[in-house]
């Protein structure tokens, strides 16, 4: 993965089917959250990350047992969705700079289905903003950044786990 410095970034936007790549780069971004994030079908999620995502794609931040690449997304959504069926999520600001697009969000789910994280199921609702930054080349996502806060995550499921863990660079 390469490091590009903002200066770098800051050149001529480049114009593709009467779209800018930013517009082009949202527009993906966007469909990635109605075709991934709030798919109910597994199937066809996956299909989306395969469509989306670049084949060595990377992301920074992953919960334990779950790798940092397209594999690693597939199994996190089954995840989540196996342990919040009515899971959904919001894009609530977005903006593009360069190969960069930028997502705030929020996600809310019922906590009804199966394990999460080595949780049973609660019963609870919970409710997580956070923020996606995305890199992309050649019309796909190549690598992505995520933060939201586990802590308060883990908190609304009223349980609580080990600091290490919580702490870890993964969560």
């Amino acid at each position: 993965m390469a490091d590009v410095s903002v200066a770098d970034r800051s050149i001529k936007t480049l114009t593709v089917k009467g779209k800018s790549v930013q517009e082009q780069n949202l527009a993906i971004a966007r469909q990635v959250f109605a075709t991934v994030c709030n798919n109910t079908d597994l199937g066809a999620a996956n299909e989306a990350i395969d469509k989306y995502f670049a084949k060595d794609f990377g992301v920074s931040r992953t919960p334990p047992g779950i790798t940092p690449n397209i594999s690693g997304t597939k199994k996190w959504k089954a995840a989540v969705l196996k342990a919040f069926p009515d899971y959904h999520t919001e894009i609530e600001d977005e903006f593009a700079d360069g190969d960069r697009v930028v997502i705030r969000w929020r996600s809310r789910g019922t906590h009804t289905g199966g394990e999460f994280q080595g949780i049973a199921p609660t019963g609870k609702q919970i409710t997580v903003t956070g923020i996606t930054i995305s890199r992309f080349a050649n019309g796909k996502i190549a690598e992505s950044w995520v933060g939201f806060d586990t802590q308060d995550l883990i908190r609304q499921l009223g349980v609580t786990m080990p600091q290490d863990i919580l702490c870890s660079k993964h969560w």
